[in-house]
């Protein structure tokens, strides 16, 4: 999979315990996406898929507030979104946080 980003920006405090992992917030200029970097096989994996493996994005911010944060051993990926199409039937219009993995 390859991805666009106009802009990438590294999230704070938010490395593997070896620091093989990193998580980031990409851009395309509308919608904000997270992902996971893999330093050593050198591979970026999103983690705010939908339901069907698709992007996320159904025209509402999708980083909001919290930053995504990895467990120490770069397994799991936790945030939080306002993007409806993450889960069947998310019609609240709220923010739900989310964990995604195990990545690897």
């Amino acid at each position: 999979m390859s991805f666009g980003f106009l802009s990438a920006r590294t999230a704070g405090d938010s490395l593997s315990a070896n620091g093989r992992y990193a998580t980031f917030v990409g851009t395309d200029g509308s919608d904000a996406n997270f992902f996971v970097y893999d330093r050593v096989e050198k591979r970026t994996i999103q983690v705010d898929l939908d339901t069907n493996g698709g992007t996320a994005g159904d025209g509402t911010a999708q980083v909001n507030g919290e930053e995504p944060t990895i467990s120490a051993d770069g397994r799991f990926v936790a945030f939080s979104s306002t993007a409806a199409d993450l889960v069947p039937d998310d019609a609240n219009g709220v923010e739900d946080a989310f964990l995604r993995g195990p990545l690897h």
